[in-house]
């Protein structure tokens, strides 16, 4: 729709999500709005840029209603591994890549992570060459790579055959791809620091996971790099009387950590626990494995894996991730009063946004206008609607 103006009006927001940028003019700041006032303003669009927030009216291409529904940032999800029962390990040509961003993006995922699980060479250059030839759908930010260069005793689901130590060709091809590969989880116990700098200066950020590291060591690595953890409290070492382990290291050292808050992979108790140490750092990811909603099995890695309780398991009870999405997660957490809708903007999108240096998740002058409705109003069947523009 370039150069057309859309306008949007009668909508809500959460309280001081929209901010105008310190943009003035004519020597006036515009970025003292009442939180009152803001629901009646126009937000106007134009290249899929926010480039007005003001009660003008300006003539427009079109008009929509958002009918009195919360206005919010997208989801941004940095760990999915796939969708319709296709895993991005296994894509073989670019429209699959297309399709699943599109059923993405109106589940409300206005930016996402393709996560490969320990892939192989091989697996890693024909995701890398599908991705170039995709038509890169504005919600596709990058790629994540979770393992192969993890801890094996703490490998969960991933196939043991395919971890080791990173290479001379694996460095090589991560390098020549650094600029779609954003985020790299690793066990820091066998990676070295060397390596782990050279990601850094490759501007790919890294994250502990799958590690039995000790909590002093954790400590280590997070000042030699490591950023942030994966799905805390799963795979890595837990907190013993005698080894704090990765978990309470990356709390104490108030690194990113990212949760799969599916109310099994993480204790509700210990859900709230985290958002209260400091929600400016906790990341929501769904770690879905890509099944659909109405199947209740499929083939990871030639492993059965079944669906339970919004949860999935191969045959010996080892957890595989999550058949929820990020916007069942928020829904789940918004109904059960864990957390507001300001803190839900928070851990949906604005924190892995602000780690990632992505253009979104905050409803400003100059932001990309990736944004979705919710209809807090409708007690039985609350939804959630992205705007497509």
């Amino acid at each position: 729709m370039n150069n057309k103006i859309i306008r949007l009006y009668n909508f809500k927001n959460i309280g001081n999500n929209i901010s105008r940028n310190n943009i003035s003019r004519n020597n006036i700041s515009r970025n003292n709005i009442s939180r009152n006032n803001i629901s009646q303003n126009n937000i106007y669009i134009k290249d899929n840029l926010i480039c007005e927030i003001s009660k003008k009216i300006i003539k427009c291409s079109f008009d929509i209603d958002c009918k009195g529904k919360i206005l919010m940032p997208g989801f941004f999800d940095i760990q999915i591994n796939g969708a319709n029962n296709i895993l991005f390990n296994n894509l073989k040509k670019s429209d699959e890549l297309d399709f699943i961003c599109l059923q993405l993006l109106k589940e409300g995922i206005t930016s996402f992570f393709a996560t490969l699980i320990s892939p192989s060479l091989n697996e890693m250059k024909n995701f890398f060459e599908i991705y170039r030839k995709s038509k890169k759908i504005k919600n596709l930010k990058g790629i994540h790579i979770e393992g192969p260069f993890i801890e094996k005793s703490k490998k969960g689901i991933h196939p043991e055959n395919k971890i080791r130590i990173p290479d001379n060709e694996d460095i090589n091809l991560i390098q020549k791809n650094s600029d779609i590969i954003k985020l790299i989880t690793l066990s820091s116990e066998i990676v070295d620091s060397k390596t782990i700098n050279f990601l850094n200066k490759s501007n790919i950020t890294v994250f502990a996971g799958h590690s039995d590291i000790s909590y002093e060591n954790a400590i280590k690595s997070f000042k030699n790099n490591i950023k942030g953890i994966t799905h805390i409290f799963n795979s890595m070492s837990g907190i013993t009387a005698r080894n704090p382990g990765l978990a309470l290291a990356a709390i104490d050292y108030n690194v990113y950590t990212s949760i799969i808050a599916d109310f099994n992979h993480v204790h509700e108790s210990l859900l709230i626990r985290l958002f209260k140490e400091n929600i400016d750092k906790r990341i929501l990811i769904s770690d879905n494995i890509g099944i659909n909603k109405n199947n209740y099995e499929m083939n990871i890695f030639d492993q059965k894996i079944f669906k339970k309780n919004n949860i999935m398991k191969n045959s010996n009870d080892i957890i595989a991730g999550s058949c929820l999405s990020i916007k069942d997660i928020f829904l789940n957490l918004y109904t059960k009063k864990i957390l507001t809708l300001y803190e839900l903007e928070k851990v949906t999108s604005k924190n892995a946004a602000k780690l990632f240096k992505v253009n979104t998740a905050e409803i400003a002058e100059g932001k990309l206008a990736e944004l979705i409705l919710f209809d807090y109003q409708n007690k039985k069947n609350q939804q959630i609607e992205t705007i497509l523009i």
